[in-house]
């Protein structure tokens, strides 16, 4: 069989090199070690050729750059030694005081030393052996007591009018100095005293220091005796000797090379301006040490090339012994899939040519067959005989060549599928294997590939996916039938309940309606805690940023929780910055529901002690706040173990001892989930016995820096609900409508404005309500949302139509029962003044009775709401 080998024998064939390859790695050696032995010994030969070249190029180089900066301080010291002022200052020396004659010199030499920028500038008197500085009089010159003193002497022995040395600037806290010493002499050769220039070593240390580390080579300076005046380690100036033989190279004024007999290369230069040599040494140790380094270098290249010839050799040997047997691999693997093709073809564009790699009558383990001829038609011809003919359109403007560069102009495949013949289901598939350099396809490969199995699962997941995308659907269909359905008895039932309170007289019976209430609100916020995590869930919850004032949320949260945390007998305090901002921008519903979710599970789970509401804040700029709001209680506080489930949907903590907690375990999921939306995370600090934490950070718009206040005061000097009950009002004027589908909603919508004395006229649909707006002028309309036929937004689109009629510009109000963020400004849009949520909160009903009834209908009170 073609497939069938022999692994032991093919173990075996690779073990080794073949005997051919021997005579070539010898050869390969032989010509390394003679390749490095030629060159060590012309490195070796070079090295010494070029170390007197280098050593000569380094001292003219340095004899350059010292000329240039010495020749100026010897001319700038004669010019001083022959200046008549500096004559005639050392003349009457004597005649004058010692602070004048201070004050001239320092003067001058200060002059001199700032205008040509010298290191040191010095006068000495011979008759008064005064050493004048720019910084004043600095000694007595005394070379028999003073070592430091003796250049005087020396120079004064010497004859020359001008000489230099080497020696500590005591002006410059003993910094080596280059100075330049001339002779004051008068009109007739008396000797006045000594004046001169000094330039700091320091650059010229650096100058060495530069060549020597750049040629390593060693440069000095050295008098006539050899002595070191410039070094750059300074331990050896002035007291270090060069083994030179000065007096053979005296009055030369070349360079002189001399190689001495360790190995060295010299060059010396007299330098006239101060009367020194300068020394250039080659150092052997350093030419054979980086010798050395030159020749581990090459034999490291050397070793490195013989590595990589003597690999690629192997490789290449290795590479032809197993070419056939990859190739026999390569094949089987590519055979063990030809059943998910029916056809791969490679087509040349630009030749007109095509290749079977696979197909009927080729094996795939046969070589390519170049086919001349029409390759367009060949290919149309083949997959239309493949394809079903309710897919021929289709493959017709797949296969055509002359569209094909466009559509892979940023692609390298491309795909279509469609059904077979034999009812399979084949994807096919150009691929791009060749491009010309200006990136137009030259060659591209066609394949059919089976994918039947592929869309049978694709169309399974398909069913699936459109299944739970319905059941959601119905999910949120519910839900939201449910908020309509479920709100509007509760509505009616605490509508109701509301007229009892209101009218009932009987204690008992007045304790009874109390619990119904009570009952009815928790019922409703179970209610509203599902439909919000579901609009969550379902990703239709959103976040409405709006104007507000910071105190009413806090006002309205106080006054709810003060009357929860009495009931239980708990302490509750409020901790809230005086200073924060008033008017804020952000969604205060959503933020009144975090905190009161925060504050009701507080009092839940707190048995005794004290509950603290805060709130702090951090200026972040001119127009935006970090508000730092937590929540803090002296309850029994959560066990490490439970906190993952704190956050988790329809469960509570500890529900042993809290199952009599009311609720439905969504709150902090809820919670959780709106901060999230506002770009915020709720954080918990808990120690289980002693109680819990809950805070976080909110980022708000400000619209304006009012200070909030006291909120004590704030909440003391609030209106009460007796009081509030004692500004009714009474309207017997004014003309109301409500339209509702609901005749209980109807009958507490009536009995609320009871005492008003408002004429109320119903209706129970849109239809009814369009009659009655003909034939009666309302001051304000109540209309109801969800009701059968025509809804409350298509009753108010129809009245606006009656553009006569006399209910065209009466105020509307919509009734529902789903309230959500976001709710009134959908109403406002669609042309409502305000809506009104279901169960009625009567408080909110006056308020708006106030702001839209004519204000000449309304008696008892003197505030009319404005909106």
């Amino acid at each position: 069989m073609r497939c069938s080998m022999n692994l032991s024998n093919e173990k075996k064939k690779y073990s080794y090199l073949s005997k051919d390859s021997f005579p070539i790695l010898c050869v390969v050696l032989a010509s390394f070690f003679m390749c490095a032995a030629v060159s060590m010994w012309s490195l070796h030969n070079l090295a010494r050729s070029n170390a007197k070249e280098v050593s000569s190029m380094v001292a003219a180089r340095v004899y350059d750059i010292l000329s240039s900066n010495t020749s100026e301080p010897v001319t700038v010291s004669r010019t001083m030694a022959a200046e008549k002022s500096l004559m005639d200052a050392l003349e009457q020396e004597s005649s004058k005081s010692e602070a004048e004659n201070v004050a001239y010199f320092q003067e001058y030499l200060s002059r001199l030393k700032n205008k040509l920028n010298y290191d040191a500038a010095f006068v000495v008197s011979e008759k008064s052996r005064r050493y004048y500085t720019f910084k004043g009089l600095n000694k007595t010159v005394d070379p028999i007591n003073d070592p430091h003193d003796v250049w005087y002497s020396a120079f004064l022995e010497s004859g020359k009018p001008y000489d230099s040395d080497v020696d500590n600037d005591e002006t410059k806290s003993g910094q080596w100095t280059i100075f330049v010493n001339a002779r004051i002499e008068d009109n007739n050769g008396n000797l006045l005293g000594v004046c001169g220039v000094g330039v700091s070593m320091t650059n010229f240390r650096e100058l060495f220091k530069e060549l020597e580390n750049e040629h390593h080579v060693k440069i000095n300076l050295v008098n006539k005796n050899g002595l070191v005046q410039v070094d750059t380690d300074e331990s050896k100036i002035e007291s270090t000797v060069l083994d030179i033989n000065i007096p053979a190279i005296q009055g030369r004024k070349d360079y002189v090379p001399i190689e001495a007999e360790n190995g060295d290369f010299v060059v010396t230069k007299y330098l006239d301006d101060l009367g020194w040599y300068l020394v250039v040494r080659n150092d052997n140790l350093i030419t054979g040490s980086n010798l050395i380094n030159i020749l581990t270098w090459n034999v490291l290249m050397f070793l490195l090339v013989i590595a990589v010839i003597m690999t690629t050799l192997i490789i290449m040997m290795r590479r032809n012994h197993r070419k056939s047997y990859l190739a026999q691999r390569l094949n089987e693997q590519i055979a063990s899939t030809v059943q998910l093709y029916s056809f791969a073809r490679e087509f040349d564009i630009i030749d007109n040519t095509f290749s079977d790699i696979m197909s009927e009558t080729h094996n795939i383990d046969d070589a390519p067959l170049v086919k001349q001829g029409d390759a367009q038609n060949a290919l149309r011809s083949h997959v239309l005989k493949l394809a079903d003919p309710a897919y021929h359109n289709q493959l017709n403007k797949f296969v055509e060549f002359s569209t094909l560069d466009q559509r892979l102009k940023n692609h390298n495949v491309i795909t279509t599928e469609f059904l077979s013949v034999k009812d399979h289901w084949l994807r096919g598939r150009f691929v791009v294997s060749k491009r010309t350099p200006l990136g137009k396809v030259a060659r591209v490969l066609c394949l059919a590939e089976n994918i039947d199995e592929e869309r049978r699962t694709r169309e399974s997941l398909q069913v699936i996916s459109e299944r739970a995308l319905a059941a959601n659907q119905a999910k949120s269909a519910f839900l939201s039938n449910m908020s309509h359905e479920i709100r509007t008895p509760i509505n009616t039932m605490l509508g109701m309940n509301e007229m009892i309170l209101r009218e009932c007289k009987d204690r008992a019976i007045l304790s009874y309606a109390e619990n119904v209430s009570s009952a009815g609100h928790i019922l409703m916020a179970l209610v509203n805690d599902i439909l919000d995590f579901s609009k969550i869930e379902a990703g239709k919850m959103e976040i409405i940023p709006r104007e507000y004032n910071l105190s009413s949320p806090i006002h309205d949260l106080m006054q709810l929780l003060k009357f929860r945390a009495e009931e239980k007998g708990l302490a509750f305090s409020v901790d809230i910055d005086p200073q924060t901002p008033k008017r804020m921008r952000g969604d205060d519903i959503r933020i009144r529901q975090i905190i009161t979710n925060l504050l009701t599970n507080a009092v839940k789970y707190t048995q005794s002690g004290t509950i603290v509401f805060g709130i702090e804040y951090d200026k972040i700029d001119d127009n935006r706040v970090l508000l730092h709001i937590y929540v803090k209680d002296s309850g029994q506080g959560i066990k490490k173990e439970d906190m993952k489930k704190l956050f988790s949907k329809f469960e509570r903590i500890g529900e042993e001892e809290h199952r009599n907690i009311e609720g439905t375990g969504l709150g902090m999921p809820i919670t959780m989930q709106l901060l999230k939306m506002m770009g915020s995370k709720l954080e918990v600090e808990s120690i289980y016995g002693l109680g819990s934490r809950f805070f976080f950070n909110l980022e708000q718009e400000v619209i304006s820096w009012e200070p909030l206040g006291n909120v004590e005061e704030l909440d003391k000097n609030a209106p009460s609900h007796i009081a509030q009950q004692d500004e009714a009002f009474t309207a017997p004027d004014a003309n109301v409508l409500v339209v509702d589908d609901n005749q209980m909603n109807l009958v507490v919508f009536k009995n609320l404005l009871k005492k008003t004395g408002i004429k109320v006229d119903i209706a129970s649909g849109g239809y009814e309500a369009l009659e009655m707006t003909e034939a009666k002028k309302y001051d304000l309309i109540f209309l109801d949302h969800m009701m059968p036929e025509k809804d409350g937004v298509e009753t108010l689109h129809a009245l606006r139509k009656q553009s006569y009629g006399p209910n065209s510009k009466t105020p509307a109000v919509c009734l529902t029962a789903n309230a959500v963020s976001g709710a009134k400004e959908y109403y406002m849009k669609e042309g409502f003044h305000d809506y009104l949520s279901k169960p009625i909160v009567p408080a909110k009903l006056d308020k708006l009775l106030l702001k839209f009834l004519p204000s000449e209908k309304i008696h008892g009170t003197s505030d009319k709401i404005e909106g």
